[in-house]
């Protein structure tokens, strides 16, 4: 049978999953896959798997949880594995750089920037010139308080979409910054929108 794959985890002892259910209707029990020194998490596939709110939460849930316990590499929800011998070969096979990433993970969580320029339509260079000194200075401003960052292309009406994997104790400073940024630009007519704190998705 199909097994749905939440995340991986190398805490000592695996994480207790008491209290807590995976995605489907009726939700589906947890159970850990021991591959080595790891352990995923995992539970049976659904037959019909959407990204509704329901399981979307459920997803989020069950890594918070692993968060709480521990390091985890998050995977994306809707990551399914053949069955158990699938995931526990896959543990094995992968583990120094599964290890690695959770290392350089411990401690951290995600935030995803985004901003748009507003009211007025800018012309193709004057979007570009402006995209690249907003980056610049977001980087700038940010980047020193971030173990990580990872650009992504922006789409819309966005001219930036940037994470940064921010350790625990820099999360208030990163927060005060990025809340100073919005201000001071909100008045050149750029929105930000921060999420976050997340599971570190964009640097598994």
């Amino acid at each position: 049978m199909a097994v749905y794959v939440y995340g991986i985890t190398a805490a000592e002892p695996p994480p207790a999953l008491d209290g807590a259910h995976g995605v489907g209707d009726p939700p589906r029990p947890l159970r850990t896959v021991a591959g080595g020194s790891l352990d995923a998490v995992v539970s049976d596939a659904p037959e019909e798997l959407r990204a509704g709110r329901r399981d979307v939460r459920a997803h989020q849930d069950v890594l918070d949880r692993l968060s709480d316990h521990g390091g985890v590499l998050p995977l994306r929800f809707g990551t399914l594995a053949p069955d158990d011998e699938a995931v526990r070969r896959t543990l094995q096979e992968r583990a120094p750089g599964y290890r690695e990433r959770l290392a350089a993970l411990d401690g951290c969580a995600e935030y995803h920037l985004r901003a748009s320029h507003r009211p007025e339509k800018p012309t193709a260079a004057e979007e570009g010139a402006r995209r690249d000194s907003l980056a610049a200075e977001v980087t700038a401003a940010l980047g020193p308080l971030a173990r990580e960052s990872r650009s992504s292309d922006p789409t819309g009406e966005d001219v930036l979409n940037v994470s940064f994997l921010v350790a625990q104790d820099e999360q208030p400073a990163f927060l005060d910054r990025e809340a100073r940024l919005a201000v001071e630009h909100g008045a050149s007519a750029f929105r930000f929108r921060l999420h976050g704190p997340l599971p570190p998705y964009s640097f598994v």
